[in-house]
């Protein structure tokens, strides 16, 4: 269930509570309005009834209990006329006896049964009449009569020297309060249903009101998360918070998007950098292969003139060995010295370029280095034999 419906839903069921409480609460008020309408009706009857019974007259009867007594037909002649007068469907005449007993002495109307006079209502007393035998004017609600019919019904005390001796029933015909609450009750339904269609309606249409913008916001973000920032937000255009998050939204896209041709030229300038890089490599490359062939001619050449340094040193040796010999040709051996000088000076100046050459090709050299280094303290022994030699 998509959020359109769910809050259409929502909606309809606030408004179901509306309407429900709403027809409750206007049957409720045509209810009590009509109880005392009919109260209007019943209460004066029954005050009628105790004014047309002469309280001594109803006290005797009550005592001697006697339908053919003369007081008993002079209050029942008196009370016919009054059913008529007030349009009640029903009169009742009830004495208190000893020990708040209670017993029947008229009956007239619709339902009327002579065999219960000077007898007990059958059934409990309704408040009403309890009431009114307490001495207080009182109704009871709406009810049926002995046909089925709504009825209301109304009491009245008998009062005799401020003692209540009795009580006076009259029931009217409330049929027409039946009809009335028919007609609300219609209404009622008719009007609910018709309200509910219009909530409906108008939940619908604010559902969609709500609901649409975020979809659509919700849409929208999930372009952006799967990367098409290609896209404007144009549908959402409100002043409300739904248009603030749709702007807000929009900007992030647009920031996104600058953003991305941003890092898309970093991409194209890295990979121009990548590409020259590449090529630098191959150049180090060929570079490295030249240094490495000039490495090995000057290795040859270092060793050529390692061989004519230790030549030289096998010549100064054997010259050491017949020193004492050669004593006596100095200046021929001077001379030798002289030339055998010059070779050493010759040796050192190869040995001083090999190691420029050296340096220069870097770590891959090292054992060239290594062997001109002993080539150079080699020649440094050469230098002090030659010093010797020149003292001696």
């Amino acid at each position: 269930m998509n959020l359109r419906w769910r809050w259409t839903l929502r909606l309809m069921g606030f408004a179901l509570v509306v309407v429900v409480g709403a027809g409750l609460c206007l049957s409720l008020v045509q209810s009590a309005s009509l109880e005392r309408e009919y109260d209007g009706q019943v209460i004066p009857a029954a005050k009628a009834g105790v004014k047309a019974i002469d309280a001594k007259a109803f006290a005797r009867l009550a005592k001697a209990r006697e339908t053919d007594d003369f007081d008993y037909r002079a209050i029942e002649s008196t009370l016919k006329p009054l059913m008529s007068a007030r349009h009640l469907i029903g009169l009742r005449v009830l004495a208190r006896g000893p020990e708040d007993q209670v017993f029947l002495v008229f009956d007239l109307g619709k339902g009327a049964n002579p065999d219960l006079i000077w007898k007990e209502p059958t059934g409990l007393l309704s408040n009403g009449l309890k009431s009114a035998l307490w001495g207080l004017p009182a109704t009871d609600p709406f009810g049926l009569d002995s046909d089925g019919h709504l009825a209301k019904s109304g009491y009245a005390p008998i009062k005799l020297n401020g003692e209540t001796i009795g009580a006076v029933a009259c029931c009217v015909d409330a049929r027409s309060a039946q009809a009335t609450m028919g007609v609300l009750r219609r209404f009622i339904l008719g009007g609910s249903f018709f309200v509910l269609v219009l909530c409906f309606v108008a939940a619908f249409l604010l559902a969609s009101w709500i609901a649409d913008p975020l979809v659509t916001l919700a849409e929208q973000a999930r372009r952006i998360q799967a990367g098409d920032l290609t896209k404007p937000l144009d549908e959402v255009k409100r002043k409300d918070e739904t248009g603030l998050a749709a702007e807000v939204l929009e900007q992030t896209r647009k920031d996104l998007s600058q953003l991305a041709v941003r890092v898309n030229e970093i991409v194209a300038g890295v990979a121009r950098q990548a590409d020259a890089i590449r090529q630098f490599a191959e150049s180090i490359n060929q570079t490295g292969v030249t240094a490495t062939s000039m490495i090995e001619g000057f290795g040859q050449e270092g060793r050529q003139s390692a061989s004519v340094v230790t030549a030289g040193l096998t010549d100064l040796e054997a010259a050491g060995g017949t020193l004492g010999k050669l004593n006596q040709q100095i200046v021929g051996m001077s001379n030798a010295v002289l030339g055998v000088r010059g070779l050493a000076l010759e040796g050192a100046k190869a040995i001083q370029q090999a190691t420029e050459h050296v340096r220069t090709a870097g770590q891959s050299a090292g054992l060239v280095a290594e062997q001109v280094n002993l080539y150079a303290a080699r020649t440094q022994k050469i230098d002090e034999m030659m010093g010797i030699i020149e003292n001696v």
